[in-house]
């Protein structure tokens, strides 16, 4: 149980981008004597993971080796993560290091096993994977149908993967010279990802939109069409009110429809706090915010005990 909550542990930095703490409770857990199959091979995926997000290909490499060595696919695991995630990581590794044809091979497999155990999160990190990669070679058309039958997937995933396929969806709808289409996705996939994904997630959506609005500065205001396309995408995230929230917020504003807005929380009876704003300076939501009567707000819904409004 020690093993397993320190590898926990040092995942919670990994996500949260401190690899020195996430080595540091790997290490731990290394020294601690546990002959469980499951914690090792966890251990190892994790290291693997840590490796490929610092950029040490090969260390990465012979550590997902190790675990094939160790641990074969058909190791009969119960958990369909045991299977599925080193080989993800391998095929991103196999992305990093230029490795297209591998890559597919590995996104086909694992894609197969994903819909063999019925993993519908990993099927759809494998779809993305295998449409990422056929962008990346010029493969366009075949992306394309690849992101049409991702989203058929997409309402029943965690936030995190919703943003991903918003990343690699925006990215490929650029290339295809649908450039504000591109940036208002990769734009959903930062918003999202900087709440609940890794920093790593996060850090390659950034990125991605950086370099999107370095080569098309000044794009024109999205269309009624693409307003609602927005919308309903805003509808996927109705189960989760902080991200619900700044998805509509970011809606108002690419639609230019409301003089100002905020995004703010109250939690246990405490002060207003302002999450996210439009318009208006920080100090000005704030104030507006407290000014509103209850019943003038427009709920977003509540979770953990805060609640939140627009």
């Amino acid at each position: 149980t020690r093993a397993a909550a320190l590898i926990n542990m040092g995942t919670c930095y990994l996500c949260q981008g401190d690899h020195t703490k996430a080595e540091y409770y790997f290490r731990e857990t290394s020294e601690t004597r546990c002959d469980n199959r499951e914690v090792q091979a966890a251990l190892l995926d994790a290291y693997a993971e840590l490796e490929l997000v610092r950029g040490e290909s090969n260390k990465c490499e012979q550590l997902l080796d190790r675990l094939e060595r160790q641990f074969p696919i058909a190791r009969g695991f119960k958990a369909s993560w045991y299977q599925l995630s080193p080989l993800a990581i391998r095929v991103r590794l196999l992305r990093k290091q230029g490795k297209w044809t591998p890559s597919l091979e590995g996104a086909e497999l694992g894609l197969g096993l994903a819909r063999e155990r019925g993993d519908r999160l990993m099927e759809c990190a494998f779809q993305v994977l295998k449409a990422e990669t056929l962008a990346d070679i010029g493969h366009l058309e075949r992306s394309v149908q690849v992101m049409s039958e991702v989203a058929t997937l997409v309402g029943s995933l965690p936030p995190a993967a919703v943003a991903e396929v918003a990343r690699v969806r925006g990215g490929l709808l650029a290339k295809l010279g649908d450039v504000e289409s591109g940036r208002r996705h990769l734009a959903r996939a930062v918003r999202v990802l900087s709440v609940v994904g890794s920093a790593h997630a996060s850090g390659q959506a950034e990125e991605a939109l950086a370099s999107l609005r370095l080569a098309a500065p000044g794009a024109p205001a999205p269309s009624a069409s693409s307003g609602v396309v927005d919308a309903a995408a805003v509808l996927d995230l109705s189960a989760h009110p902080e991200l619900l929230g700044r998805e509509a917020l970011a809606l108002l504003a690419e639609l230019d429809c409301a003089e100002g807005a905020a995004l703010v929380m109250t939690s246990n009876g405490r002060p207003l706090s302002v999450l996210a704003r439009h318009r208006w300076t920080a100090s000005q939501a704030l104030d507006i915010a407290r000014a509103t009567e209850p019943d003038q707000r427009m709920t977003v819904g509540e979770s953990g005990g805060r609640r939140y409004y627009l």
